[in-house]
């Protein structure tokens, strides 16, 4: 029997924290991840089977080996001004 109080809601905090994506999504080659956003890829990217960030050199042989990985990626807090 449905509940008559009952609400299904659905929302999104942003700035996010984490997300979860292909190990082989464009926005994580080194020319963005590095070059342009600075980030690092042993403080970012995070693989949740083997429980451990991955290293650069990591994350270039999974990105050829199997580019349809899931891993989670930590987004660093934005650098104020």
């Amino acid at each position: 029997m449905p509940c008559n109080w009952c609400a299904n809601g659905w929302g999104e905090y942003y700035p996010f924290t984490a997300g979860s994506t292909f190990v082989s999504a464009d926005f994580l080659q080194p020319e963005v991840w590095e070059d342009i956003n600075g980030y690092k890829y042993a403080e970012t990217l995070y693989d949740p089977g083997a429980d451990k960030f991955l290293t650069k050199a990591e994350y270039l042989e999974m990105r050829v080996a199997d580019p349809g990985f899931f891993i989670v990626v930590y987004m660093p807090p934005a650098k104020s001004g």
